[in-house]
């Protein structure tokens, strides 16, 4: 019998998303903006929202690169929602020079996130710098919403685990 020769396995990138998946019983280092959150039944609970961009957020400014390309995953829930509802993942980019608007760019989104079940919700993005404003940066979030749908504002709760997004190794430079 002859032996046969495997390629070596290749490195995963790292994980960017620090406490994806909230085994440790707390938040941090997700932060909240205009909303409650707390971990239920290990994923992240996000209550008390008024407006669609009320969601966690997460500082990601010193993990992504311009010029890379990235793949995002997380499992959303809205427990007690519409049939379908809407989700967005989106990076806002803001500059040292603070007259400049920031930059939004979409990770992941969908519309059609079926009530009280688990979704998987997945993404790739560019962080192209022909789209930014500048390249001095700032600071980068990664933040969940829902985004408007059918000339509706739905600002239901809903439930997030398992966020994970990774450097997927290519160069868009």
């Amino acid at each position: 019998m002859t032996p046969t020769v495997s390629p070596a396995p290749s490195a995963r990138s790292p994980d960017l998303v620090e406490n994806g998946n909230f085994e440790n019983g707390v938040v941090c280092p997700w932060q909240s903006n205009a909303c409650n959150l707390a971990v239920v039944s290990g994923a992240m609970s996000v209550t008390e929202r008024t407006q669609t961009w009320a969601g966690p957020r997460l500082d990601v400014t010193n993990k992504i690169e311009v010029g890379s390309s990235y793949y995002f995953q997380a499992e959303v829930r809205f427990p007690d929602a519409d049939v379908d509802n809407s989700i967005g993942v989106k990076l806002k980019v803001d500059y040292i020079d603070s007259s400049l608007n920031p930059s939004y760019f979409s990770v992941a989104e969908s519309y059609v996130v079926p009530n009280n079940q688990i979704f998987s919700l997945t993404g790739e993005f560019d962080m192209d710098a022909s789209k930014l404003r500048s390249l001095d940066v700032k600071s980068i979030e990664l933040y969940f919403q829902t985004p408007s749908r059918n000339g509706q504002s739905p600002t239901w709760d809903f439930e997030v685990d398992n966020i994970s997004m990774i450097n997927d190794g290519s160069s868009n430079a």
